[in-house]
């Protein structure tokens, strides 16, 4: 019996080199993944909720300016064909996340290639009119306004006419009284 017990206390000395030698590298292999080096631990996913972010882009991290201007297109095109839209709904018929799209829809916006309707999470999102179209309504209201607005003048000197008459008749008559002496004045000077 006691060369059974000894094959057995072998076999478990072994076995708890061989556990305590993988728990050792895998722990190098965490700490070195962790630091920044390339460890050969097991490549897991990052826990908790995706981020959107690109693989090799650090946290933080700002987007090239080619990828923003690829975006940036992809979301006009798409609103041209779709408007109307939430962005919620622009992110998922595009496959990005609503957060990588705030950046881009907010350049579209400033640079009015889109308009929006709404607040917040209801906000829609607009293709722009063409310039000439805005320029020609604007126009087109701008002369409307100053036809009214003559006809508005002439309406009023028409009222005032009259007015106009008796003030200047009026005042004639009190520079006249002004200018000639009193009574009481005459026989004193």
């Amino acid at each position: 019996m006691s060369d059974v017990t000894h094959k057995v206390r072998a076999l478990v000395e072994a076995f708890a080199t061989e556990l305590a030698d993988l728990v050792r590298t895998e722990a190098i292999a965490t700490l070195a993944a962790a630091v920044g080096g390339t460890g050969s631990g097991s490549k897991r996913a990052p826990i908790g909720k995706n981020t959107g972010r690109a693989l090799g882009r650090p946290k933080g991290g700002k987007r090239p300016p080619a990828e923003l201007d690829a975006l940036q297109d992809r979301l006009l095109a798409y609103i041209k064909g779709n408007a109307g839209q939430r962005i919620e709904q622009i992110g998922k018929g595009l496959g990005v996340p609503t957060k990588q799209l705030t950046l881009p829809a907010r350049k579209l916006i400033a640079a009015r290639n889109v308009s929006t309707k709404g607040q917040k999470r209801a906000t829609t999102y607009w293709p722009a009119r063409s310039r000439r179209t805005a320029t020609k309504k604007i126009a087109k209201f701008a002369k409307r306004r100053t036809k009214s607005a003559a006809r508005a003048r002439k309406a009023r000197a028409r009222k005032l006419g009259s007015r106009s008459r008796v003030t200047a008749t009026r005042s004639a008559e009190i520079v006249a009284q002004a200018a000639a002496p009193s009574s009481a004045e005459a026989t004193n000077g």
